[in-house]
């Protein structure tokens, strides 16, 4: 009874929270994603460990793990197909030139962060000091292509020319982010890695097929729907925000936000801006490539398993995929972003 209470706790707080902040404007998976917090240690693990323990213990987390990987190979291998190689054909010296500065700029940064700041800080580490540079290097140019996608077809903003070169760059950069990592995370997650690859993969060289636009994609995308909570709650209980609750955790929370944001905007920034667009455009563009969201999400666990991450950076990053995707709504609304989307 306690594996039916579990299922149904899951679904019903990931559906409601969901709902919650869909009513607030912003994506769905916010709310799925704190749900999954919720029931960590972070909330229930601190309020009664003993009722925690019993809805997920580890057998029934052994059960619960089916669905979650069904639900992320059917996310993943949607993301894949929704690719819009149409929008690469439109204009590839521009799109080139944002996605240069969109994903090389926080590469490069992210493994100088890495390098430099964040593996000796931690140490310890199972991972050598290359590997997690160029982990971190990867977390900090992940753009949420799907997320990012549905905020624009929310507003109409997806067939103007700002919408469109959006969410061109952005599909290179889940492209670019799945090639990296299938490099990087050869070890540990190595074989979920490959799975998930390869579903993203297969995806990816059919959405040119008539498959793109099969009636039954609506089926995938329902199965996705029900199946991704378990992941959001296998996320959250490797979560622990305890963990930041000190000075030292909350500098470094506050220090990956920081550059996070800036390397993601200022990059696009300097690549629009390469790329002939005006200022303004160019600074909405750099807010919409800073949506994180799932994709961050699906790689930080990736980097957890394969001993990448420590449980603190682990939680820190967590959160930084939160509040990127939290702040583009209310950026691009005080930006007033609609009359941008036309440049």
């Amino acid at each position: 009874m306690t594996l039916v209470a579990a299922v149904f706790l899951i679904l019903s707080l990931s559906w409601f929270l969901g709902r919650c902040f869909q009513f607030l404007d912003q994506p769905r998976v916010i709310g799925e994603i704190i749900a999954g917090l919720v029931l960590g240690p972070s909330l229930l693990g601190l309020w009664s460990p003993e009722w925690q323990h019993r809805l997920f213990s580890p057998e029934h987390m052994s059960l619960l793990t089916w669905p979650a990987h069904l639900g992320l190979w059917v996310f993943l291998f949607s993301v894949g197909l929704d690719s819009r190689h149409e929008d690469w054909r439109r204009q590839p010296g521009r799109l080139f030139k944002v996605w240069m500065g969109s994903f090389f700029v926080p590469l490069a940064i992210g493994a100088w962060v890495g390098w430099f700041w964040l593996y000796p800080l931690e140490g310890g580490l199972e991972a050598s000091r290359l590997r997690f540079s160029a982990f971190i290097a990867v977390a900090m140019a992940v753009t949420a292509f799907p997320v990012l996608v549905r905020m624009l077809e929310d507003r109409g903003w997806h067939r103007r020319p700002l919408g469109r070169l959006a969410i061109g760059v952005a599909s290179m950069d889940d492209l670019c982010t799945w090639v990296f990592l299938a490099f990087i995370v050869h070890e540990g997650a190595g074989a979920a890695l490959h799975g998930l690859f390869i579903a993203f993969a297969l995806g990816w060289a059919l959405s040119g097929t008539r498959l793109k636009s099969w009636k039954g994609r609506a089926w995938m995308h329902r199965i996705a729907a029900w199946m991704m909570p378990f992941f959001f709650v296998l996320s959250g209980l490797r979560t622990d925000l305890n963990l930041l609750r000190n000075v030292e955790g909350l500098g470094v929370l506050i220090g990956i936000l920081l550059i996070a944001v800036f390397v993601k905007i200022a990059g696009t920034w300097f690549g629009a801006r390469w790329a002939g667009l005006k200022p303004r455009p160019a600074l909405v563009l750099g807010v919409l490539m800073n949506t994180r969201g799932l994709v961050e999400l699906v790689v930080l666990n990736l980097g957890l398993r394969a001993g990448l991450l420590s449980p603190r950076l682990f939680a820190a990053f967590v959160v930084m995929a939160l509040v990127t995707t939290l702040m583009t709504g209310p950026l691009l609304l005080a930006m007033h972003a609609p009359r941008e989307m036309d440049q």
